[in-house]
C-alpha cells in the first residue's frame, strides 16, 4: 500500500504495484496473438496499440484531476471502506 500526501492536504492510498518495464508489451502481445494476429500484422498492430497507451494514461490522469478538483468524485471513508466496528 501507498500513501501519499495531496497539494489538496488530502492523503491519498492505493495499492503499489511493481511492474516491469515491458510488463504492458508482453500484455498486448499475449492478447494480439489471442487475436490470431502474426508475422507483420502482428508487429504493426502491436506498435499502433503500444502508441496509444500513453496518450490515454495522460487523458486518464487529466479527467481524474478535474473530476478531484470538482469534487464530485468525492467519497467518504466509510463509503469506501466501510463503517469501523
Amino acid at each position: 500500500m501507498l500513501m501519499t500526501r495531496s497539494a489538496h492536504k488530502r492523503i491519498i492510498i492505493r495499492p503499489f504495484r511493481h511492474t516491469r518495464t515491458n510488463e504492458f508489451a508482453e500484455y498486448i502481445l499475449d492478447d494480439l496473438i489471442s487475436q490470431g494476429y502474426e508475422g507483420q500484422r502482428l508487429l504493426a498492430r502491436f506498435r499502433e496499440i503500444s502508441q496509444a497507451i500513453r496518450p490515454a494514461v495522460q487523458k486518464m490522469i487529466k479527467d481524474a484531476d478535474a473530476l478531484a478538483e470538482s469534487g464530485e468524485g468525492r467519497v467518504s471513508v466509510d463509503e469506501l471502506f466501510g463503517k469501523a466496528e
